[in-house]
């Protein structure tokens, strides 16, 4: 931080403490939240809570489209659920405030792919990106590829792309590529749901729609196909069209968000603005939990269970409501109020549900507490630096 902005930033400090002051008999309480969420917002960004999903264009990094969007929404926090490689393209779903403590669930959900296999060509990348290895002149036929699919459907041994992102003592594995290092990655298990052949476009191109969960890679599908085939295969092109509760029809593009937050009437400048811009666009935080199965809790059920306390689901009324959820299963909780709120995630194991995942906020009064205590802490400081100021100009004048 330059000197100049330190010094706008302490006047800007000394005016909003002056008005605390000027206030503090009337509704000190308010000006000291008003104050701190001020700050926050200036300087980490409004907390924005919910999930967005993007449309990811060829050619932009998932890292580089969690970094765009989290500084037009001016977000304190952002993550994705899942890298697109920069030749790929589809649904990027990005995790914003409370959202990111479920990415890994998302992560964990089922995903839908439309790809493109190239056949005759095996590069060093599995995909268009790399140098080409071998050719092969022999190309397949709709009921050759037919007659390989159910070999790759279920639980299946797949062995990792070179340049990969996965770690080969402590340094990435597409590194240690790029170095001209051998890199040999095992085999591991993934699991392949379903693998359907769309369409043959020409001799050399052909279109398959696939569902896969986590780790699956679809450059070593596409080597793969090709080495079962006997003539070669890299992936040619990708879309990611679902993640888990995610489809195409919430999607948005870069493009269409940076019109719609920044209009050319007027610039969003709070976290109000922002948010009914967006409207419909931000997903609540449950909505990557909806496969799960949900509890409600009453009010004493969720206060032990904000507190980290076991609850005994045992006997009668009580085994009847848990009776939808299998032993050791991610629950979904909320309070059983008109309008329910995402409390956490739990578990059930011989009749005892305990918390794994907590998204309760902080009630209004530990907020007053911990705004008090920063208010007294900064009078203190001032306090403090006067008192050296004025011993140090004494120690002069001597």
């Amino acid at each position: 931080m330059m000197p100049e902005q330190r010094r706008d930033e302490k006047n800007t400090d000394q005016i909003a403490m002056a008005s605390i002051e000027a206030g503090e008999k009337s509704d000190g309480r308010k000006n000291i939240e008003k104050f701190i969420g001020f700050r926050k917002a200036r300087r980490y960004g409004f907390a924005i809570d919910g999930w967005l999903v993007l449309d990811k264009p060829i050619g932009l990094r998932s890292t580089a489209a969690v970094s765009r969007v989290q500084s037009l929404l001016r977000a304190r926090k952002c993550g994705h659920a899942g890298t697109l490689d920069p030749a790929a393209e589809g649904l990027l779903p990005l995790a914003l405030g409370t959202a990111t403590k479920t990415v890994a669930y998302a992560m964990d959900s089922t995903k839908n792919y439309d790809i493109t296999v190239r056949w005759g060509e095996r590069s060093t990348t599995d995909d268009g990106e790399g140098e080409i290895e071998v050719t092969s002149d022999k190309r397949p036929c709709r009921e050759d590829i037919e007659s390989i699919l159910g070999k790759f459907i279920g639980t299946i041994e797949q062995r990792p792309p070179t340049f990969s992102a996965l770690r080969i003592d402590g340094k990435r594995a597409y590194a240690l590529a790029r170095e001209g290092k051998k890199v040999s990655l095992a085999a591991r298990p993934v699991q392949i749901i379903s693998l359907k052949l769309l369409e043959i476009i020409n001799q050399d191109l052909a279109r398959f729609s696939v569902d896969a969960g986590k780790g699956t890679y679809m450059r070593a599908l596409a080597r793969d196909l090709g080495e079962a085939l006997g003539c070669y295969g890299r992936l040619h092109s990708l879309r990611r069209k679902r993640v888990g509760a995610f489809y195409e029809k919430h999607a948005i593009s870069l493009d269409a968000l940076e019109k719609i937050v920044h209009s050319e009437e007027q610039q969003s400048q709070t976290r109000e603005d922002i948010l009914s811009r967006l409207g419909g666009m931000l997903l609540p935080v449950e909505s990557v939990l909806n496969e799960m199965p949900k509890l409600a809790l009453d009010h004493n059920e969720q206060r032990k269970f904000r507190q980290g306390q076991s609850l005994l689901f045992v006997g009668g009324e009580q085994e009847e409501r848990v009776a939808h959820i299998k032993s050791k299963q991610y629950v979904a909780v909320f309070s059983s109020y008109s309008l329910p709120k995402l409390l956490g995630i739990g578990s059930l194991h011989n009749g005892f549900f305990k918390a794994i995942r907590l998204f309760v906020q902080p009630s209004s009064s530990q907020k007053y507490l911990a705004t008090h205590a920063i208010r007294k802490q900064r009078k203190n400081l001032q306090r403090h630096r006067t008192k050296n100021r004025s011993f140090t100009d004494n120690t002069i004048n001597r």
